[in-house]
């Protein structure tokens, strides 16, 4: 950014990307940073109160034992089974979208 010219106004971010220093560069140099989400409501808020399922037991968790208790503590969701929410996700790729998530009130 020192290098344009002029400083810009704002900075855009696909928050799904692992660019969380940029949040902290625009902050720092007092330049609005704006997060991006090409998602769905339902996908974004259940990966922003994530930290319910941990909370609740739900995560990390035995599917065949617990895969069809109810959900109901993400808000502004309807209750669902925890396979419906968390079958087929990989936790590597889960620990990067978390991160890159907890930069969005940030931004």
């Amino acid at each position: 950014m020192d290098h344009t010219g002029r400083p810009p106004n704002s900075v855009c971010l696909f928050v799904a990307l692992p660019y969380p220093g940029l949040v902290g560069v625009g902050n720092r140099r007092n330049i609005r940073t704006t997060s991006f989400c090409p998602m769905s409501a339902s996908k974004f808020t259940t990966i922003q109160h994530f930290h319910h399922f941990t909370e609740n037991g739900h995560f990390p968790v035995d599917l065949l034992e617990k895969g069809n208790e109810r959900l109901d503590h993400i808000p502004g969701l309807s209750s669902t089974r925890v396979v419906d929410m968390i079958n087929g996700r990989k936790s590597n790729m889960l620990g990067h979208i978390l991160k890159a998530f907890s930069w969005v009130p940030k931004a």
